[in-house]
């Protein structure tokens, strides 16, 4: 490459840096502003100039994936455009489930706790959604299931629901590695996440810690009821 053509191809990556970061911005006004339609479309213009800009996997790319992941969950809960324009609520939080999905196997890749936190956070956040839809959510496509923990949520007698995130078993959740380049060993309370070493166990147990706890709870809980249930009646 001339020293023409590199002085060219830096501007370009500058100038497309600098335009991702303003649509970005845009994306944020007119979501506050509730105008998510639009929103939406400057969030996949960022992602288009970012994505020229920068790689894949990087910080730049998620933090556009939360924002519109964000801005997807917020148009859902005020019931999208009731289905009119492709965009029902049910559509758009099957959406957000997949940008949220994304960001987190770029963190995990990445190995950014801050990412990984955000983008759990957000699968929480639409898991709950989905629970209180009272129309069925799109299946999740199962390719990316790799990627993207299990979610169970239970109702509570007394209102309100018990969320419970399960990693998937076919890679460590700190970094990534997958059961056939590495020996996986279970979390020995909840009996759900999975660890290649103690390093990325331990790493990884400020945010695995609610979810185990509530995962033992209902596993204590389903093995009483299971004994109850087999034992002879008096």
């Amino acid at each position: 490459m001339t020293k023409h053509a590199y002085a060219f191809t830096e501007r370009s990556q500058m100038e497309d840096s600098l335009a991702g970061v303003e649509f970005n911005q845009r994306g944020h006004a007119l979501s506050h502003a509730g105008d998510f339609a639009a929103s939406e479309a400057a969030f996949a213009t960022a992602l288009v100039h970012k994505r020229r800009a920068h790689a894949e996997d990087s910080v730049n790319i998620c933090i556009t994936l939360s924002n519109r992941a964000d801005n997807l969950l917020l148009w859902a809960k005020r019931g999208g455009d009731g289905g009119t324009g492709g965009t029902s609520a049910r559509e758009l939080l099957a959406r957000a489930r997949a940008e949220a999905t994304h960001m987190l196997g770029i963190a995990q890749r990445l190995s950014s706790a801050d990412q990984t936190r955000i983008a759990r956070e957000i699968l929480a956040d639409v898991a709950t959604a989905e629970a209180a839809s009272p129309t069925p959510v799109v299946p999740r496509d199962p390719s990316l299931d790799s990627l993207v923990p299990r979610t169970s949520v239970t109702r509570l007698p007394g209102g309100g629901v018990s969320l419970v995130v399960e990693p998937p078993s076919s890679m460590c959740i700190p970094c990534g590695a997958a059961g056939a380049a590495a020996p996986l060993q279970m979390c020995g309370v909840c009996q759900r996440a999975w660890y290649c070493s103690v390093e990325c166990q331990r790493s990884d147990w400020p945010a695995h810690k609610v979810t185990c706890k509530l995962s033992a709870g209902a596993a204590a809980t389903r093995a009483a009821k299971a004994a109850a249930s087999a034992s002879p009646s008096g």
